[in-house]
């Protein structure tokens, strides 16, 4: 299998295909195209939602009912049923153009102006049951909808979610339209029972009973073609635009009109919208990407958005009753405009854009979180990784002025496509720290990405003839750019100043040119001492940076297209037109190797992070990986379209290609990284046949592009966790090595948002819906998803490499669920976290902050009346005495101890011991109800305040006690007797054996220590699942209180410090178990020091936890010096 696995792909908002709007509750979602996926926003905020699955051709029509979701691709149907694809409709040979849901039907029309009629909420799966049988657990009418609504094999109340099984539906009828009537767009007309119209080509329109499958009647129409129709508020009212951009209101009843309009730009109207909200207005949209408001109660033009879009307008739809109209283009944008101006013109509120044209350059920035890509579209963005919506394009300046006065679009206005991009973090917050150099522009310009502007100053070699500049290069500090031309100049620049250096030139005349063609590559060392260019002629040259002079000049003998510099080792790979790539050593001046196997033009070189890879790719196709120290191929894969750009993560989890022809960027994962794959596991056989001969392209292996979401994010969990589908996802449900976002976080969940948790889909269908529509990633998440994101990649790249996936760390022991049938293995030497979220483990070490900060500052007070429900004792002081209830003594029994429950009974179970100790409160120090402390004194019956009460209970409960050293006054099968007996302080518990008094985590420790060797997988999945106090409690059960503890105490204590010492070792789970080990310290330490038994234990365990925290520590601390070093000197 390749080295790099597909992830995902980002930059993809719409395409041209109109959208889908849907409401749900209080909520509007639309649902748009992307090329063959599809996604879903959330109008609100324009969050993305869903992301669907694949499919194997483009959509061409979307349409969506209730949670079901209708994509026509060729000449079929897919169903979706929320994100599960449940099925494909077949009963159309040729390709579909049209689809319409209204009622219970759902129509698609083909290019053969075939119709065919489907239900839109009945069918059925194989093996599912059918109608009374799927609501059977429901009553009447609620059951015989659960049974329409989704054909579903298990009731939505009972949690289960619709499986992949084959999705069965068959037409309820077809017909055919007549002879040379076109199809071009169709509607349902409010109150017309049964009926569509459709409009065509030559624009005529027809209206048909689709129940009777008859023609009703037909509209002769205004002899150009429809390209756009839409419904009215008003009944018997239709909107029609035309080819030639008027736009006709037609009463289809009379068949008369109403009113007409002409399109303010030139070009047939392509989308309508009527506004149900206080004015009546109707939006048109055109080809030119204008969007024209027309008031219909003044019949004029109420307003014009001139440049909406940047190219043809999608579709438009007013929000129900709201001020908001959502509009959809072919510039891969999808924008939100208000009506809120006191002149009721529209401004633009929220938008999600990508580019509108491929990409040509990228490159990674902000530790691999964000990537910075100009596009063919002038545009120049930064996308975000890890929240779609940090996604933004750079500001060029404000164009609006401009753009009036000299009638041009703005696309005319921005600079011109970017060649070569260049930048340092360092210097993010000082001043410009982006540079960029533009086609056919003589300056390279400065970006400011603290404020995501372009700067104020720009680089402007000196010269008499200016030539346009072609590379750039930003030094390590972020003071210095070097900035190539076409004629051969290289000059070097302050950024924070835009003042001119040094120019570098190889003859001592003025304004002589450092190359004798153009300057094609250029970089700075990481210590400012020398600058290296490359250029068309050939040459390679290294400078001293501050003075100018020539160190080293060779000749490559191929013309230099492509230049990528390691500024770890001073390697600067070089790619020339011979088709061969070559590694140049800056310090020695030499080439010291050469990479032949490229059959085409190499378009993009890139080294790893760490140099020990280089990356090529060529118009053949290709992506090539090479090891530069031995000098041989390590991999290869071919993919659909050509790599016209690289870029590989700072941590080198992750590759970032940009195609031909393609808008978006998409991502690869590194399988290297979590496969405990070595680069010796590839050097034997690097691309080598069968038969030992060269490779050629034919034995390279062919991917898959990477899609909309990575492997196993869009996995919506059933009974058993499996599923596919889109969803956004939840970090809570990500693991190390499974990513199951968003949106990528199953089983026994269930949930889209990955937070329904148990019994998540027990409220019937519209509470099942309100939480699948309502439930938004919150931002912590979404900071937690950004350390999980390598979690992401490891799936995708483990998940298909034929290698064990990189787990937590838990070996092969057993889950909480049960068996862990899946190898997990631990990479040797590397420290693998917990993925919980942060606050889960930082609050268990300040809990005793926490604790403190939310103590209440007032004791309770009594209340002054009782509330009517419960009974009370009238009293002559007026204090309020509740009613005992009947049987106190057997009733607290059956609370406390979980098996007292009744008088006789023989013996209490670990459970209801267990729960007595859970109540003891240990942590606080209370006392449970019968049991006692060491010199209590009995509690007299009419004692009040907070300890008589409890005081009464366990006179009930526990009946005599004695002073220390007494006997029982009862027994555990005897109606009030002690539960037992008192020695030295604390409570031993007769009749018990010591296991039977263990929490759940204590008894899970036991059996993982029983197992050779011992197994704590049970006890780590235990804690994961803990919240901070829970922990906290567990903790303290076995807790030393007394002098003379009894052995049993002891060996609970002695077997957590060994659980600890076992996980510490292992360097899994690492931030959950520091947090462990720093509160099991603090509320054990003064007995740990007191008893030697433990003592002496306590050597071992701080080894394991040097051995995991010395490692980082000493990383840290050496990073921490270069830093000091850097910035002293």
């Amino acid at each position: 299998m390749p080295l790099f696995q597909p992830f995902r792909a980002i930059g993809y908002i719409t395409d041209d295909t109109p959208f889908s709007v849907r409401r749900v509750g209080t909520e509007t979602y639309v649902t748009v195209s992307v090329g063959r996926a599809w996604q879903i926003y959330n109008c609100a905020k324009l969050r993305l939602v869903f992301v669907g699955t694949e499919l194997p051709k483009s959509i061409r029509a979307l349409c969506s009912h209730r949670d079901r979701t209708f994509a026509a691709f060729g000449s079929e149907i897919a169903v979706f049923y929320r994100s599960h694809q449940v099925g494909t409709l077949k009963g159309h040979e040729a390709k579909i153009r049209l689809l319409l849901v209204f009622g219970e039907y759902l129509i698609s029309v083909d290019e053969e102006r075939n119709v065919v009629i489907w239900p839109a909420r009945g069918g059925h799966r194989n093996g599912a049951k059918r109608d009374g049988e799927e609501g059977k657990g429901r009553e009447g009418k609620e059951g015989r909808e659960a049974a329409e609504e989704g054909g579903v094999g298990k009731e939505e109340g009972e949690g289960g979610a619709p499986d992949n099984g084959t999705f069965h539906l068959e037409p309820l009828g077809q017909f055919q339209l007549p002879e040379g009537f076109n199809p071009t767009g169709v509607i349902h007309p409010d109150t017309y029972l049964n009926k569509v119209l459709f409009a065509s080509e030559d624009g005529r329109m027809q209206l048909w009973n689709v129940n009777s499958q008859k023609l009703l009647y037909e509209f002769k129409g205004w002899g150009v073609p429809i390209t756009a129709m839409v419904g009215s508020p008003a009944l018997d009212t239709v909107a029609v635009g035309c080819s030639d951009g008027k736009v006709h209101v037609h009463n289809i009843r009379l068949d008369k009109p109403v009113v007409d309009f002409t399109h303010a730009a030139a070009g047939a109207v392509t989308a309508l919208a009527f506004n149900s909200d206080g004015q009546p207005l109707l939006a048109v949209g055109g080809m030119g990407g204008a969007i024209s408001v027309w008031d219909l109660t003044k019949r004029r033009l109420h307003s014009v958005i001139p440049d909406a879009h940047d190219g043809r307008v999608a579709a438009l739809s007013f929000l129900v009753n709201e001020p908001l109209l959502l509009s959809a283009g072919a510039d891969n944008s999808l924008k939100i405009w208000i009506f809120d101006s006191v002149d009721d013109n529209p401004r633009l509120l929220r938008y999600r854009t990508g580019h509108s044209s491929p990409p040509c350059c990228i490159k990674y920035y902000r530790n691999g979180r964000h990537i910075l890509s100009a596009g063919l579209d002038r545009s120049f963005r930064i996308f975000s990784t890890v929240q779609d919506q940090q996604s933004r394009e750079l500001s060029q300046g404000n164009f609006e002025k401009r753009m009036k006065k000299m009638r041009v679009k703005e696309e005319k206005l921005k600079l011109s496509k970017v060649v070569c991009i260049d930048a340092a973090e360092v210097r993010e917050r000082d001043w410009a720290n982006v540079v960029t150099c533009h086609e056919g522009n003589p300056w390279a310009y400065v970006w400011e990405l603290r404020n995501f502007v372009i700067g104020k100053l720009k680089l402007e070699p000196p010269g008499i003839e200016a030539s346009p500049a072609t590379t750039c290069a930003v030094s390590v500090c972020g003071n210095f750019a070097l900035v190539g031309t076409s004629a051969g100049h290289l000059h070097l620049f302050h950024l924070q100043s835009a003042r001119h250096r040094v120019a570098y030139q190889t003859r001592k005349q003025q304004y002589s040119p450092a190359h004798g063609g153009m300057v094609t590559g250029a970089a700075v060392d990481a210590i400012n001492r020398h600058a290296v260019s490359c250029g068309r002629d050939g040459r390679v040259k290294v400078w001293f940076l501050k003075s100018g002079r020539l160190r080293f000049d060779v000749n490559v003998g191929s013309p230099i297209v492509k230049m990528k510099f390691h500024h770890g080792n001073n390697l600067a790979a070089i790619a020339c037109e011979n088709f061969t790539t070559y590694i140049f050593d800056a310090e020695a001046g030499r080439l010291v190797r050469r990479f032949p196997g490229h059959q085409d033009r190499i378009t993009a070189v890139e080294m790893s992070p760490d140099g020990r890879w280089l990356l090529t790719s060529a118009m053949d196709l290709t992506v090539r990986t090479w090891h530069v120290v031995s000098g041989r191929p390590l991999d290869a894969f071919k993919v659909p379209t050509a790599v016209v750009g690289l870029s590989m993560s700072p941590s080198s989890d992750l590759l970032a290609t940009i195609h031909l022809n393609r808008r978006g960027i998409y991502l690869w994962a590194n399988k290297a990284m979590y496969s405990g794959i070595d680069d010796s596991d590839l050097l034997p056989a690097p691309l080598s046949l069968p038969d030992g001969s060269t490779t050629t392209n034919d034995s390279v292996p062919a991917v898959q592009m990477p899609v909309l979401i990575g492997p196993n994010e869009g996995a919506e969990g059933g009974d058993d966790g499996e599923g596919e589908g889109g969803r956004r996802v939840s970090v809570r449900d990500m693991g190390a090595g499974d990513m199951a976002v968003i949106a990528g976080e199953g089983g026994g969940r269930g949930g889209v948002s990955g937070r329904e948790g148990e019994g998540g889909r027990g409220k019937g269908e519209e509470g099942t819906r309100a939480e699948l529509w309502t439930a938004e990633e919150s931002e912590r998440e979404a900071r937690e998803y950004e350390t999980a994101a390598a979690a992401a990649a490891a799936a995708a790249a483990a998940g298909s490499g034929g290698k064990e996936r990189l787990g937590t760390g838990e070996g092969t022991g057993k889950a909480a669920g049960g068996d862990q049938n899946q190898l997990q293995l631990q990479v040797p030497g590397l420290i693998s976290r917990a993925m919980l979220p942060r606050s889960q483990w930082v609050n268990l070490v300040m809990l005793d902050v926490i604790k403190e900060r939310n103590r209440p500052i007032q004791p309770p007070k009594k209340p002054e009346q009782a509330p009517f429900f419960l009974p009370s004792v009238p009293t002559f002081s007026g204090a309020i005495h509740f009613a005992p209830p009947e049987a106190a003594g057997a009733a607290g029994s059956a609370e406390a101890g979980g098996a007292v429950g009744a008088a006789g009974s023989a013996e209490p179970t670990a459970a209801g011991v267990a729960a007595v100790v859970a109540a003891s409160g240990a942590s606080s120090g209370a006392t449970a109800p019968g049991w006692g402390t060491d010199g209590d004194e009995d509690m007299e019956d009419g004692e009040e305040g907070e300890e008589g009460e409890e005081g009464e209970e366990g006179e009930e409960e526990g009946g005599e006690e004695r002073e220390d050293g007494g006997e029982e006054a009862g027994d555990w099968g005897k109606e009030g007797g002690v539960l037992g007996k008192r020695r030295h302080g604390r409570v031993v518990r007769g009749g018990l054996h010591e296991s039977e008094m263990d929490t759940e985590l204590m008894r899970a420790i036991r059996r993982g220590a029983q197992c050779k060797p011992p197994d704590y997988s049970q006890a780590t999945a235990l804690l994961k699942a803990m919240s901070p106090s829970a922990v906290d409690l567990e903790l303290r059960a076995v807790e030393i209180v007394d002098e003379s503890p009894s052995p049993s105490d002891l060996h609970r204590v002695a077997l957590l410090m060994a659980f600890l010492e076992e996980k510490l070792r292992g360097s899994c789970d690492f931030e959950l178990l520091q947090a462990v080990t720093h509160r099991f310290l603090a509320i054990h330490g003064s007995a740990i020091s007191s008893f030697p038994e433990l003592r002496a234990k306590l050597p071992a365990l701080r080894a394991a936890q040097a051995s995991s925290w010395q490692r980082l520590d000493e990383l840290f601390q050496s990073i921490r010096c270069v830093v000091d070093f850097i910035a002293s000197s």
